[in-house]
């Protein structure tokens, strides 16, 4: 399964037009506060998978990012 495919299986899988929105909306600013595209991160995350607290410490980071904005 390609990367994009699984970025668009897990918009599928949200039933709620809403939730959906909310979902990749928060997805495009995670992506953006990394600054790499929601494919790299997902690759990335695989590639470290167990490995290391990176994404675990980016995503505290950016819900301060979010508050702050």
């Amino acid at each position: 399964m390609e990367l994009m495919g699984v970025v668009e299986e897990w918009m599928k899988s949200i039933i709620a037009l809403n939730t959906r929105k909310h979902h990749q909306r928060g997805l495009k600013l995670f992506a953006e506060f990394l600054g790499r595209s929601a494919e790299e991160i997902l690759e990335e995350r695989k590639q470290t998978f167990g490995k290391s607290k990176y994404y675990e410490t980016k995503v505290i980071e950016f819900f301060a990012w979010l508050q702050k904005t």
